[in-house]
């Protein structure tokens, strides 16, 4: 038994669908798979300069914070750093309880030599 094709106007909206998206996946030279695509979205490349917004440091900074492997970076072809927007956000989170933490045991020695001792066990866990 043979299947019904559309015909006339329904074929060539298939076609015209077809072809429109593949254009909105046709992307820096590839087709873009769809797991690709969402993970594109949900967590973005970020630039030198867009980085720098985020954390409001300078540059320097940046670059000190990833030769010391604090905040992970990964390189284009041309030498670029570029940064993913989670390890953006993860060392955001990580510094802001560094820095509560100094905050809050500025004054006692015993309660800083614990934070001490505390922010070495969280490194080895």
């Amino acid at each position: 038994m043979k299947k019904a094709r559309p015909t006339g106007g329904a074929r060539s909206r298939d076609k015209k669908r077809t072809a429109r998206r593949e254009e909105l996946l046709y992307g820096m030279g590839r087709l873009v798979t769809r797991q690709r695509l969402i993970a594109k979205l949900l967590n973005p490349e970020l630039t030198m300069g867009q980085t720098e917004l985020l954390l409001d440091v300078s540059k320097s900074t940046i670059h000190r914070l990833t030769r010391d492997e604090a905040l992970k970076c990964h390189r284009t072809s041309g030498g670029q750093r570029r940064f993913r927007l989670l390890d953006v956000m993860a060392y955001m989170e990580i510094s802001s309880q560094d820095n509560l933490l100094d905050f809050l045991v500025k004054d006692d020695r015993d309660v800083q030599e614990l934070a001490e001792r505390l922010k070495a066990i969280e490194h080895t866990l």
